[in-house]
This record gives C-alpha cells, structure tokens and sequence, in this order.
C-alpha cells in the first residue's frame, strides 16, 4: 500500500467516525480522459503523485456543502480545467507582493499552478509545477489573491495528504457549529494551521505585505 493510499485509508476512517456526510460527499476516482485534458492544457505530464491522488478522489461533490484540506473545499479536476483555460497567456506577469524563496512571485495565477481547492472566494491551494530556487515541483503552495500572499504548505501531494491526516487524529479540526445546526458538516482547523486566516495566526506572522 503506498503512502498516499494509507493516508486516504486514514483520512476515510476519521471522516466516517467524525464527518459521515462529507465522507459520502467525495467522488470516486477521475477519468483517465480529465487527466491527459489537463496534460494538453498544461502541455506537460502531471506528477505520478498527483496522478495517484485522483485515482481515489476527484473532488467534493458541487451540489454538497462540505470541505476538507485545511477546511477549503476540494475541487474536481473538471474545475481546475476551467479556471486555468480562462489564462490567456500562461501566466498573468502580476507579481506577487510576498511569496516564499520557493515560489516563483513574478506572477499570481499561470497554467503550471494548478488548484485543487478553493475557498470560493480569494483563495486557493495548489499544486506548483513552475517553483524557483529550492522549491520542488509537485510542492503544495496556499495562494490568497486578494493579498498577493504565496506561501507553501507542503513538499509534495504525499506530504499534503499525511499531515492533514496527523491533523484529523490530533484534534485540530472540529466541525463548524452554525453548519451544524443547518444540517451540514464543515471542517474547521484551529488558527495555528488555518491558511485562510495567515493574517491572524502565530504560524504566518512573518509575512510583511
């Protein structure tokens, strides 16, 4: 069993113990067609991590209210498609005001910076095939484009899918209260490891903008 299917194996136990809806929300694997589409977009191979990462889930279900990495909603690759063919250009040349020495910051949104979850809003989690300096392809960068803020969260699609497994078993995800009472289940992490709040959090403080 390799690491990434333990993690989903891990990942899968808790939800069905914690979170059954959003368990039941998850589709099943991706279409081999989506994959070589992205490839043709991207005019490159997607890393075989990533590959392996879609043989077991292809996003949350759109007509669902759910989420899951770091309590921001999973997209399918289907979505990833449309976002990244609306670039005209392969990437917009808009710098970005702060990233980490990994990532590349002399653009924001570009066709090798590929979302694979959304917070419907400012920002998005990605995986970077165009990093600089020590940065390795296939790592896992947090973008907020409303700030212009990258940073990185993880080397690798493996290492994503083991530390938010960690995350789960060590209690720092709970389920939101108010979805609760609307009949819905959505992962909340605490401030230590909520990217979408870097602003607020011990973990990003270093970033000056």
């Amino acid at each position: 069993m390799s690491s990434i299917e333990q993690s989903w194996e891990r990942i899968h136990i808790w939800l069905r113990s914690n979170a059954s809806k959003i368990l039941e929300s998850l589709q099943g694997a991706a279409d081999k067609s989506e994959i070589n589409q992205l490839e043709e977009i991207i005019e490159s191979k997607l890393p075989l991590q990533l590959i392996e990462f879609y043989s077991f889930h292809n996003g949350i279900n759109p007509n669902v209210l759910a989420n899951l990495f770091y309590g921001i909603n999973f997209i399918s690759i289907s979505n990833t498609i449309k976002q990244i063919s609306n670039y005209e250009t392969p990437n917009d040349k808009k710098p970005l005001k702060y990233a980490d020495c990994e990532i590349n910051y002399s653009y924001t949104f570009g066709r090798k910076r590929l979302p694979i979850a959304s917070d419907n809003g400012t920002c998005l989690l990605c995986v970077d095939l165009d990093p600089i300096d020590n940065g390795l392809v296939g790592q896992i960068i947090f973008l907020d484009y409303d700030y212009s803020v990258a940073f990185k969260l993880a080397n690798s699609i493996e290492e994503l899918l083991e530390k938010f497994s960690d995350d789960l078993e060590s209690e720092k995800y709970s389920l939101l209260p108010e979805a609760l009472e609307e009949g819905n289940e959505w992962l909340s992490p605490i401030k230590e490891i909520d990217p979408c709040n870097w602003f607020n959090s011990p973990t990003w403080s270093h970033i000056k903008i």
